[in-house]
């Protein structure tokens, strides 16, 4: 005989990033209870507090910033509500056992890939940069594997050309809201966890490296402007010039069967930077140079005609 699960399920929320801002909003909103909070502390320069952080703290929820989470203290703080179910959203730390035990309806992940493709810290951006033409959003039960749990629910989405780390990020969180709810829906209707697997296109979504950040101009331009996209706005691509750092915004691909020397610029216009690469060219249509705010082709060209050089090489 199934057990009858409330409709009003107490929740402990568990993330950090902005991705997990908006899903803990959405929450507060609605019938359910947020009981608790568990976060990280950011540290970028210096340490500082995460969005999600900052709204438990405005709506009065308590909230817990560890990122070991196995001791009698914590659990014992967890436990004292007495919540059914915890929601994982963008945390990045692995949930011991003892934690998920505590709620009679375990923990749910939210994973913006559609599993068990793009497992890892990193899914949205591997996504662009692989060139994947869908991506999606998966809601799996926690087991003691990452991202490896059964997949209850899940929704595709798809890549558009123009899209950046930042887009696919909003249009994946309005997805995955509306996927959080309807699995809490199916949780109290007593519906059964279903097995939804795929057996091939598994691939790892790595972290990050700060050396990907930085152009290679022997790649292709495809390539080039896929990264840029992936890590805008944060961390960015940038390439050195003049001695100067200086971020790409904004690029397109020019397609020219021409063979130039790669990083070589060939030519500067109101359109951008033409820039030499593996295969085809890189226009350039937006950059950053440190300390300065962010300018558009037009401003490059008119402001900056002195700076660049046709025939100099980018490094």
């Amino acid at each position: 005989m199934k057990t009858k699960i409330k409709k009003r399920l107490k929740i402990v929320f568990v993330g950090t990033t902005d991705f997990a801002k908006k899903y803990l909003k959405s929450l507060i909103k609605s019938k359910h209870k947020i009981t608790k909070v568990i976060t990280k502390r950011i540290f970028f320069k210096r340490k500082c507090i995460s969005e999600v952080e900052k709204i438990a703290k405005k709506n009065f929820i308590p909230v817990i910033y560890k990122t070991n989470l196995n001791n009698s203290k914590i659990i014992r703080k967890i436990k004292k509500k007495n919540p059914d179910i915890m929601i994982i959203v963008a945390y990045g730390e692995k949930i011991p056992e003892k934690i998920i035990n505590i709620f009679p309806l375990k923990a749910i992940n939210i994973h913006p890939s559609i599993l068990p493709r793009w497992k890892g810290p990193s899914p949205i951006q591997r996504a662009i940069l692989n060139g994947d033409k869908e991506t999606g959003i998966s809601i799996i039960l926690i087991n003691e594997k990452i991202d490896s749990g059964n997949i209850l629910y899940k929704k595709k989405c798809k890549i558009e050309k123009k899209d950046t780390f930042l887009s696919l990020s909003k249009k994946l969180c309005n997805i995955g809201i509306k996927c959080m709810f309807l699995t809490l829906k199916n949780i109290y209707k007593n519906k059964e966890h279903k097995q939804k697997d795929i057996k091939n296109n598994n691939l790892y979504a790595h972290k990050i490296k700060k050396s990907e950040t930085k152009l290679v101009w022997s790649k292709k331009a495809i390539d080039i402007e896929r990264s840029i996209r992936a890590f805008f706005p944060n961390p960015g691509n940038y390439f050195i010039y003049k001695k100067k750092r200086i971020k790409i915004i904004e690029s397109k691909i020019f397609f020219s069967k021409k063979k130039c020397l790669h990083g070589k610029i060939i030519k500067i216009s109101k359109n951008g930077i033409y820039v030499g690469t593996k295969e085809n060219y890189l226009i350039i249509k937006k950059i950053q140079l440190e300390g300065k705010k962010i300018i558009n082709s037009i401003d490059i060209y008119n402001g900056y005609k002195n700076f660049f050089k046709i025939g100099d090489v980018i490094k």
